[in-house]
This record gives structure tokens, C-alpha cells and sequence, in this order.
């Protein structure tokens, strides 16, 4: 892909991906997930590809997902720290752990 973020959201995909990470019960899972040190990515990699499939696959597009996420999480009050396993069968395979700004 070569547009960042903002033209990703923009996008037909971006959209499709947007209602999924915008959803207030995924963002409250990442946030429940990162007080658990466990990385918020668990949360939506499994609905990503449920519902929309091997288009979230390709690494520039889930680059993009965990961009999205962290501007989620920080808007939560969270900033990403250590890098964690996700556990095989989800989209990702590590992703971050946020804890607490300050």
C-alpha cells in the first residue's frame, strides 16, 4: 500500500477495518487485554479475519491495523511498552502490551 494511516482509513478496506476497531467492545478488550499484559492485538485479530479475510494478511496492512490500534489505546490513556506473543490462529503473531501513560 502506499498511503499511511490516514489514507488507509480513507479507504474501502480502512473502513471495513474501522468498524471493527472502533467498536466500543473491542476497544474496551484491548483496553481490559493491555491491564492484563496481554497485547491488545488479541483482541481484533481473530474478528479481522473472520469478517473480512485475507485482505488484513499482507504485513504493510497489519502494520497499519497496529498503527490504528495504538491511536486508539493512547486516546485511552495507554502507550505501548514490551512486544508479546499472540497465540497461533490469529491474525497477528505478537503485538504490544500498553500500559498506563506516566
Amino acid at each position: 500500500m502506499a498511503f499511511g494511516l490516514d489514507g488507509f482509513k480513507a479507504s474501502p478496506l480502512g473502513g471495513r477495518v474501522g468498524a471493527i476497531l472502533t467498536d466500543p467492545d473491542y476497544v474496551t478488550e484491548m483496553v481490559v487485554l493491555s491491564k492484563h499484559d496481554i497485547p491488545a492485538l488479541r483482541a481484533v485479530g481473530r474478528p479481522l479475519l473472520d469478517r473480512i479475510g485475507d485482505e488484513v494478511r499482507p504485513d504493510p496492512i497489519k502494520k497499519l491495523i497496529g498503527r490504528w490500534v495504538r491511536e486508539i489505546l493512547d486516546g485511552e490513556g495507554l502507550l505501548p511498552g514490551r512486544t508479546g506473543r499472540i497465540p497461533p490462529g490469529h491474525l497477528f503473531s505478537t503485538g504490544a502490551i500498553y500500559s498506563p501513560k506516566g
